[in-house]
């Protein structure tokens, strides 16, 4: 089995008895005690292990891809990245949490059950029967309608707002990555040492790799994961389209309440120069990379094979 998967089923465990319970009626992971009650035995995250496969296939390095403006410029001079919302990535359904719709008829479904299995004696039975006909009462029609408007947000476009997110690459030799964030071959590539970041006091266990998900593949609910990680595992799983980018993330969650804004990332390694870029710009991106006494490379176009290269000229 690829690394990958070994990781992505010890970090998110897939408990199909957990998909029937509505998002609504889960708790928090930090209040496990309702879903171990009502599903016993569920199977639950091993973050040890998933951590120990991890470590051992952490690449050695990793890049960024940087169009040339006063912007990156300060983050090439500062080893910084910006972290921000996937919801301002170019892939409208990056960090997409895919579940069923929820029905209103599911909702008052599951409050009755909820409510059957939180009355242990005769005198629990009688309390909790009174708060479910004083639910119904008071909570009518437009407000439950309202409430599923909620909890469709919030099992769909949640983890797009609330994870602060920065992205990087395992290659630096890709002709699209080079067109698309290079500002086609004009820009420049910033190397990193993987295991730097990984190590990194900031970053630590939060340096993770993406997974890609075949177009036929049936997704995965956030519902299916038992709320162990909420949110995390559809930050790390795009569509396989976009696989030729060899993703890895660094993920901030909800819990660490980060506004988007740049962080310090360990010195840079390297820096690559694309082959169209402008001559004065050139000289600005060489000027630098010796203030930081790195190697410099340059992109190469190979023809011949429609490929790309590298030499190093410092």
């Amino acid at each position: 089995m690829y690394w990958k998967d070994s990781f992505f089923d010890a970090l998110f465990p897939i408990d199909e008895r957990v998909i029937s319970v509505p998002y609504c009626l889960k708790r928090p992971s930090y209040r496990e005690e309702y879903l171990d009650r009502l599903i016993p035995n569920r199977k639950k995250a091993n973050v040890e292990l998933a951590l120990k496969i991890l470590e051992e296939n952490i690449p050695n390095k990793v890049y960024k891809y940087r169009t040339f403006s006063e912007y990156s410029l300060t983050n090439f001079r500062n080893d910084t990245i910006w972290i921000t919302n996937p919801k301002n990535f170019n892939d409208p359904f990056d960090s997409i949490s895919i579940d069923s719709d929820i029905s209103l008829k599911e909702i008052h479904d599951k409050w009755d059950d909820s409510v059957k299995q939180m009355a242990i004696d005769d005198e629990s039975k009688d309390v909790y029967r009174d708060i479910h006909e004083k639910f119904n009462s008071i909570i009518g029609q437009e407000a439950l309608e309202k409430i599923s408007e909620v909890i469709k947000w919030a099992t769909t476009e949640r983890t797009q707002h609330t994870f602060k997110v920065a992205c990087l690459s395992e290659t630096n030799a890709s002709v699209l990555m080079w067109s698309h964030y290079s500002n086609d071959h004009k820009g420049f590539c910033i190397e990193y040492n993987g295991q730097e970041i990984y190590n990194n006091e900031l970053i630590k266990k939060r340096f993770l790799p993406v997974k890609y998900i075949d177009e036929n593949e049936k997704q995965i609910p956030i519902s299916a994961l038992a709320l162990d990680y909420p949110g995390l595992y559809a930050v790390l799983c795009k569509a396989n389209i976009w696989s030729y980018e060899k993703e890895w993330r660094i993920c901030f969650g909800i819990e660490e309440n980060l506004k988007p804004s740049n962080i310090q990332l360990p010195k840079s390694t390297g820096v690559y120069i694309g082959a169209k870029m402008l001559g004065e710009h050139r000289k600005t991106i060489i000027d630098i990379a010796k203030t930081k006494n790195i190697p410099i490379y340059q992109e190469v176009l190979e023809f011949s094979s429609r490929s790309i290269s590298f030499e190093r000229i410092m």
